[in-house]
């Protein structure tokens, strides 16, 4: 939460509309797409038995999930967590810590004043699993 509420501070201290919108994402998608050295076996494990007991591919699971705009540059219409799934018939939040990265590959601060110009790319870490049920 604190993350996009950061998020959202710097879009409206940039002066920006509307920095993120939702978006949807294939659970396997967002599997793959992450840094696997960023995912803990426990997290995995969680997100396995929920697909196994519901007898679902990851595939088929859709999550929302908040997409940064175009203010974001190359980045933009590139989705960020918190992220909202169903797993067959329970409600899951998947939370994640996003860094984001200039062209060098260096870290950027969240609350740096061009953030959204020099972001190139982004890793999510420190995945959380929030069952809503």
């Amino acid at each position: 939460m604190r993350l996009v509420l950061a998020i959202v501070s710097l879009a409206v201290a940039c002066g920006v509309q509307s920095a993120r919108a939702g978006g949807s994402v294939a659970l396997s998608d967002l599997m793959q797409s992450s840094d696997t050295r960023q995912i803990s076996s426990n997290f995995a494990a969680t997100i396995q038995s929920a697909l196994t007991t519901a007898n679902v591919p990851a595939s088929e699971v859709f999550c929302s999930g908040s997409r940064l705009g175009r203010q974001w540059g190359s980045l933009g219409g590139q989705r960020i967590g918190p992220y909202q799934c169903n797993i067959g018939g329970r409600a899951v939040e998947i939370t994640a810590v996003p860094t984001f990265f200039d062209k060098n590959g260096s870290p950027l601060r969240l609350n740096a004043p061009a953030v959204m110009k020099n972001a190139v790319t982004v890793k999510e870490s420190d995945f959380r699993v929030n069952w809503k049920d």
